[in-house]
């Protein structure tokens, strides 16, 4: 073919190559920056026409250039966010130069990617490696900043950040089992007292150290009479006592050394109500469980409000329980006050006096007032109830001791003390005046005068000259009982003169109180009759009508409603389109009675809530047996099923999960969520079953299928655990192993 061809005497000339060599020659050749073309297409080439460098072109693109830099040699891609790649024949990565920064090693399916530091030698036969695992997750390592002491180690903090650590002292076992430092000098104090035997780190011999000790497990002191020693002196101790506890003593024998126990908390902003520090009984191992396991009893120190450099106020709580774990009735105030939830305080004496209250004055307390219990002779309970507040009542004596009986009020007690001439009962509430066999004769009042009744006197009956008397409006002029009863409107009067009458002689009142019929007046009040008995009553004086009862406006009940037809119903609505009516022995129906199309009945949960956050309850239907003659966990909610806000509702989102909840030996707890997006989960993880061994599911219909038992359990075969996907392709299945990444099919065979 026709080519340029160089001669040493001619230069570059037109001719025929009749052979794939050039001739020889000693002169060089000057390109002089023209673009040296590679391949057919001329989309390759070589050209240098920037001075001191060499740019190579692929494909119509320059992909790297060769230049140098103070003697450098500088090798650069010409492409922007592009990387450097190496690879093997088989196409397979060896090594990487990413513009991400980073420098790759590449693997293959058969071996992780490897850096080799080779030794110092003439022939570098052996190296130090460094290379990574079947990962499941990327990991970085960030080196320390400086170089660290000799003997220490480096350690992570978790993230991949890497410092120097003191490496401690390394042990190792000897031929006894013994665990002996590396030198073999012995064991914990250089003595050989440590033992391993692949299971069980045991000591025989005393522990002693200068620094910390830091336990990752259990520490065992098998010894009956061990002791644990802190303090340069060993000065404090905890002594096992066999088969009672531990004694902790502070064995100097010098005046004022107690021992002293700190509850710290490392909590750096204490705020009201948080809890300081807290001391627990409990018996978990009680072998009837339930509450029997439960915290019994507790001491908890409490900050009544934030900590600053000028208060820590405090309280103390006691905790005790009866069936339930262990709660507040007890407080002992920053101040001193004591607070009982229970209200009561039991007083017992040491068998040889009686028991005493001291109330001591308010200034030196030198001086005290006592409240001192009857003699054990003296068998009955009495009890002293205190006025209530703003009443005049006091306890008066004019001696030393004041003592009280109990008596009864067969006369008035005049008293003309500081608060003018009053009859006052011997205690308050509960003492009557006069009794059913001794009346007084008759009751003399002022012309004004009011009597009250009630600790608040929210109660008044009114005397006024020549008007008779008034009720105040707010309360009810009773008859009989509480279901029988007067009560007048606001600022309302009842004003009856001595030869009045009240008559009812109409059939029918409406329900804005007007009598109809015979008869005026108005009532506002309620409807009474003579009856004492139930609804149930056919007697005349019950309220019963043969035509059925029509009430325009709101029925308000303050008891029961019984419907006692077996076949009743309640209708609602203007055309009584929706009824609920009494199946006979068997519940109730609700229905829309309705029969056109699309007329379903729908029952709605409806909150009152305002603000809906997440986890809030918006409707629950809950199932109970309450009345099982077993009781304990027969009479809890059984089942329930519930729908709970994933979070807050607003304009634009309400999404809400409904939650099935069942019992088993505990009140219903949750089970299964359907989510707001649609996903069936269960309660916890790897708990529940879909179907059993006996009722199975017929079909599964589902797309991919990731089966993954690393979490909880071992498989039953080799006892390893794994995760994998099942995948349909067009011809195959296949299984993808999601720890190492290898990917395999299935072997099927077609069958016709």
């Amino acid at each position: 073919m026709a080519l340029s061809t160089i001669s040493g005497t001619t230069g570059i000339t037109d001719a025929t190559i009749t052979s794939a060599k050039l001739a020889d020659f000693a002169a060089a050749v000057d390109l002089n920056g023209v673009e040296l073309i590679l391949d057919a297409d001329q989309d390759t080439s070589i050209t240098a026409d920037t001075d001191d460098r060499i740019d190579f072109k692929i494909a119509g693109v320059e992909h790297i250039s060769i230049s140098n830099s103070s003697g450098d040699t500088i090798i650069k891609p010409m492409v922007d966010v592009k990387d450097i790649i190496f690879q093997q024949y088989d196409g397979n990565k060896i090594f990487e130069i990413n513009d991400g920064n980073f420098v790759g090693i590449g693997g293959n399916s058969t071996a992780a990617g490897e850096i080799r530091i080779y030794e110092d030698t003439d022939d570098g036969s052996h190296y130090t490696g460094f290379k990574a695992g079947n990962n499941t997750a990327s990991v970085a390592y960030v080196l320390p900043t400086a170089d660290g002491t000799s003997g220490h180690q480096l350690t992570t903090d978790g993230s991949g950040t890497l410092s120097w650590s003191s490496a401690g002292v390394a042990l190792s076992n000897d031929t006894n089992n013994r665990v002996v430092t590396a030198d073999g000098s012995g064991g914990i104090n250089g003595e050989a007292n440590l033992t391993f035997d692949g299971s069980t780190l045991a000591v025989t011999g005393a522990i002693t150290g200068s620094s910390d000790l830091t336990l990752q497990d259990d520490l065992i002191l098998d010894s009956d009479s061990a002791v644990l020693s802190f303090g340069e002196d060993n000065e404090i101790t905890i002594t096992h006592v066999a088969d009672t506890g531990l004694n902790i003593k502070h064995t100097a024998t010098g005046d004022d050394k107690p021992i002293v126990i700190t509850l710290q908390t490392g909590e750096t902003d204490i705020a009201a109500n948080d809890v300081i520090g807290t001391i627990n009984f409990q018996a978990p191992d009680e072998g009837t469980g339930t509450d029997a396991i439960l915290v019994a009893a507790g001491i908890s120190a409490i900050s009544e409000g934030d900590f600053s450099s000028s208060s820590n106020a405090t309280k103390l709580s006691f905790k005790t329980a009866v069936s339930a774990a262990a709660s507040e009735t007890m407080s002992l105030t920053s101040n001193g006050d004591l607070f009982l939830a229970g209200g009561l305080i039991d007083l017992k004496n040491d068998g040889n006096a009686v028991s005493q209250i001291k109330f001591y004055c308010e200034s030196s307390n030198a001086h005290a007032q006592t409240l001192i219990g009857a003699p054990h002779s003296e068998s009955a309970t009495n009890v002293l109830t205190l006025p209530g507040t703003g009443g005049d009542a006091r306890l008066v004596s004019t001696t030393s001791t004041a003592t009280l009986t109990n008596k009864t009020l067969t006369s008035p007690v005049i008293n003309t003390g500081t608060f003018g001439t009053s009859i006052l009962p011997v205690s308050a509430d509960g003492t009557t005046l006069g009794s059913a066999s001794k009346e007084f004769s008759d009751l003399f009042l002022a012309d004004s005068s009011t009597i009250q009744f009630g600790n608040d006197q929210d109660t008044t009956l009114t005397h006024t000259d020549g008007a008779g008397l008034t009720l105040n409006s707010t309360n009810k002029l009773m008859f009989n009982d509480a279901s029988q009863f007067i009560q007048g409107a606001s600022a309302t009067v009842l004003d009856i003169a001595a030869t009045d009458e009240i008559e009812l002689t109409a059939t029918l009142i409406d329900v804005v109180g007007n009598l109809a019929g015979s008869g005026t007046g108005t009532f506002a009040g309620i409807l009474k009759t003579d009856d004492t008995t139930e609804a149930t009553s056919t007697t005349d004086g019950s309220l019963q009508t043969d035509g059925g009862l029509s009430v325009a406006k709101d029925i308000v009940a303050g008891d029961d409603i019984k419907l006692l037809s077996d076949a009743s119903v309640i209708h609602f609505g203007a055309n009584s389109e929706v009824t609920l009516t009494h199946s006979h022995d068997v519940g109730l129906i609700l229905k829309h009675t309705a029969t056109a199309d699309d007329k379903p009945i729908n029952l709605i949960l409806q909150t009152g809530e305002t603000d809906m956050a997440a986890n809030d309850v918006i409707g629950k239907i809950s199932w109970q047996a309450p009345d099982e003659g077993t009781g304990t966990d027969a009479i809890l909610i059984s089942a329930a099923i519930q729908a709970i806000a994933e979070g807050d509702h607003s304009s634009s989102s309400n999404a809400t999960s409904l939650v099935f909840m069942t019992g088993a030996s505990e009140a219903a707890a949750a089970k299964l969520t359907l989510t707001s997006a649609g996903h069936l989960l269960p309660a916890s993880d790897d708990a529940q079953d879909l179907g059993s061994s006996s009722l199975q599911f017929r079909d599964i219909y589902t797309g991919d299928l990731n089966l993954n038992n690393t979490r909880h359990r071992k498989n039953e075969v080799d006892g390893t655990s794994g995760s994998w996907t099942i995948q349909e392709g067009d011809n195959d299945l296949f299984i993808l192993n999601r720890l190492n990444g290898k990917k395999y099919k299935f072997n099927l065979t077609e069958v016709k």
